[in-house]
């Protein structure tokens, strides 16, 4: 028997097995998904809350009323917001 195999100690249980490179690309593409779902949804939320809780919300859905139903929607004198409170002068 040689002196280095003498003197190295035995291997205390297995060893760690290398974690495969497909593995790591998997978390890092599973997690850079998930941070696009959040910042896709913080941007739908965001948008709806402008849309509902101001008002330049108020006219931008008014105007896009009006242009989807080609001029039959028509509000005057609108103020407030779509949450509340709102009014308008005349609606037809």
């Amino acid at each position: 028997m040689s002196a280095q195999q003498a003197s190295s100690p035995p291997p205390s249980g297995p060893a760690p097995r290398p974690q495969s490179s497909l593995a790591r690309r998997g978390w890092g593409l599973a997690l850079r998904l998930l941070l696009a779902l959040v910042l896709m949804l913080c941007l739908v939320l965001g948008s709806l809350a402008w849309l509902l809780g101001t008002r330049s919300g108020l006219e931008a859905a008014i105007a896009l009323g009006t242009r989807a139903t080609d001029g039959a929607l028509q509000v005057e004198g609108a103020q407030g917001r779509l949450l509340g409170p709102l009014r308008a002068d005349r609606v037809r």
